[in-house]
């Protein structure tokens, strides 16, 4: 179930945005993970690198 924007708000507050990107990087480095292009619409110039993880 899709959170709503006082939870959405909540959980942000406590997040360390720092810290995941650290960890996305590490496991880049480290090969758990790879990263996919993301386009969001066709005709956006807007392109999203998002990881995957293996």
């Amino acid at each position: 179930m899709p959170l709503n924007e006082k939870e959405l708000l909540e959980r942000d507050a406590k997040r360390n945005i720092g810290e995941e990107l650290l960890q996305v990087v590490r496991d880049l480095k480290s090969g758990r993970a790879s990263l996919s292009l993301f386009a969001p619409a066709s005709n956006s110039s807007v392109f999203l690198l998002t990881p995957r993880y293996v």
